[in-house]
């Protein structure tokens, strides 16, 4: 073995011992991240646990269950966006109950360490239909319009919670953005920006704003529609909510789904947990601390339990509808 094999086999050996080390960071940071979160959140349950005993008889589990079937309908909807992206990226050989299969699947999988796996899942089932750029494409594009709409629709709920002239003006304004922000991504000036970027990124980027920049207005539209109904339908949800526990009311109900969503957001971006375990809580927890501390810790688990609950059906559901293997 001459010695330039052996310098580019200690270089291989030091890159894989940094890339193991990097990763045993990141995971030890995730896991006190999590261990920390939830055990905050749990502190603040146990302390106020006394206040929903309490009012334990005043829960109405008729309402709760017709908010679960508001939030399947509203997660359905949400699907849909993404069945319309995969038709824009030619996945057009699968059936839409293959690709709700794939699309739930994906979502069961996001509770889990390493969110990932959905979109690797997503490739490996459905390869024969789009190579995985493409299901990467679908994912981000879906996930970029949904974090669009879930902020837009927190700002209109929690608009309108202060004032009627607010909550337009955010209607209004998140609308107008919509438009200008499909105006701005179909100029050539942006495509000059992204393709300014380097490496993965930058070739991620340049793709995304090609996608997006190719979409027919009727398109645009129609996601637009179900975006919106998809939220309506989700606020609608936790309208029930907060009819289910009378101290907190109906009102209370929508302001604190508003609330979640900014939370979600928050734990989405972070990384750290799985599905932004513990620290969605905790956000949502500090963002309401002026509601009632029962009816925040209530809502909170009532917020988890509802996701958990709507993939699982709808995973459950669509379970049998595997792309079968060309």
């Amino acid at each position: 073995m001459n010695s330039c094999e052996k310098e580019n086999r200690v270089s291989r050996n030091s890159i894989t011992e940094h890339r193991f080390r990097s990763s045993t960071l990141w995971r030890l940071v995730t896991a006190i991240v999590t261990i920390a979160s939830l055990a905050w959140v749990l502190w603040l349950l146990v302390g106020i646990w006394p206040k929903i005993d309490a009012h334990k008889t005043e829960i109405r589990f008729e309402p709760l269950l017709f908010g679960l079937l508001l939030s399947l309908v509203a997660s359905y909807l949400a699907f849909v966006v993404f069945a319309t992206f995969a038709n824009l990226l030619r996945i057009s050989t699968l059936s839409r109950r293959e690709l709700a299969h794939l699309y739930y699947t994906s979502q069961m999988l996001k509770h889990i360490p390493g969110r990932v796996w959905g979109v690797g899942y997503q490739w490996a089932a459905g390869r024969s239909a789009g190579p995985l750029g493409n299901w990467v494409l679908v994912n981000v594009g879906h996930m970029l319009l949904a974090t669009f709409f879930a902020l837009w629709s927190s700002a209109v709920a929690l608009g309108f919670s202060r004032s009627q002239l607010w909550g337009l003006l955010a209607a209004v304004g998140g609308g107008s953005g919509y438009i200008a922000a499909w105006s701005l991504i179909s100029s050539r000036r942006l495509l000059g920006w992204v393709g300014l970027l380097r490496g993965r990124f930058g070739k991620l980027s340049s793709a995304v704003v090609d996608v997006f920049s190719s979409t027919p207005i009727s398109v645009r539209v129609k996601i637009f529609l179900f975006f919106s109904f998809s939220w309506m339908f989700y606020y609608a949800s936790w309208f029930m909510n907060g009819l289910a526990y009378p101290p907190l009311g109906a009102a209370g109900g929508v302001q604190l789904c508003a609330y979640y969503m900014l939370a979600w957001f928050v734990g989405y971006v972070s990384l750290l947990t799985p599905s932004g375990l513990g620290v969605r809580e905790l956000v949502f927890v500090w963002l309401a601390k002026d509601f009632p501390g029962d009816a925040v810790a209530l809502m909170a688990v009532v917020g988890r339990i509802g996701l958990l609950a709507v993939d699982l059906i709808m995973g459950l559901a669509f379970a049998p509808f595997a792309p079968r293997k060309s």
